[in-house]
């Protein structure tokens, strides 16, 4: 089955909106849209046989619906290129535009809808796609998402927290490891120096005190 819907939004507000198919997928994708996050993220949501997929970037959301069979990764690959397509077209306009003021993209969007229903993507694009756009899969619960009773079933969550947390973590390691070099360096300034003070006493003591009267003398 080819991406029977797709939708852009600036949070709840949907800006271009196009729909192959009957269904009630507008009113689940409101639900849906009510609930992302508005930082950078990639999911694909299971409701029944049909799949939904989005992106959030810079703050504008790119949703389409697929069947359970289609390849998540032409979805995404058909998000980027919506997202490109828009963002280029529509640039600032985005971020004011009211709702379904942009239906004069509808045309583009059916256009970009049924050249990746039908794409054949090789191993290397898919490969070259996958280091770009995939950091990491999760399995979540969509009901987490909606708080009600919807049978919609989290596929897969991508995001880049979990990138970021992990570059945090390497320099906060360098951090400790520098850190614990010092303290071991001052550990043995601190040492020497007893050792050295511990020395110096057991002269004096030896000589008669700090006037070393007694090394004098035998010198």
């Amino acid at each position: 089955m080819p991406i029977v819907y797709s939708v852009i939004s600036r949070g709840i507000i949907v800006l271009s909106e196009v729909s192959n198919a009957s269904g009630n997928m507008g009113e689940v994708t409101r639900k849906i849209l009510e609930k992302l996050p508005s930082t950078e993220s990639k999911m694909s949501y299971r409701y029944d046989d049909f799949t939904y997929h989005y992106m959030v970037k810079s703050h504008l959301c790119y949703m389409c619906l697929t069947d359970n069979s289609f390849d998540a990764k032409v979805a995404f690959s058909y998000l980027s290129a919506l997202q490109q397509s828009f963002s280029s077209k529509y640039g600032e306009r985005a971020y004011s535009a009211s709702s379904n003021s942009m239906r004069d993209y509808n045309d583009t969007m059916r256009t970009l809808m049924t050249d990746y229903s039908g794409k054949s993507v090789d191993r290397i694009a898919r490969a070259q796609q996958d280091v770009a756009d995939t950091k990491q899969i999760m399995e979540q619960n969509i009901e987490k998402i909606l708080n009600r009773g919807e049978k919609l079933d989290l596929l897969v969550e991508q995001s880049e927290e979990l990138d970021q947390a992990a570059s945090q973590f390497q320099k906060s390691s360098k951090k400790l490891e520098r850190k614990m070099w010092y303290q071991h360096i001052w550990l043995w300034v601190i040492v020497v120096v007893v050792i050295l003070l511990v020395i110096f006493f057991i002269v004096v003591i030896a000589c008669g005190g700090f006037t070393f009267k007694r090394c004098r003398k035998s010198s």
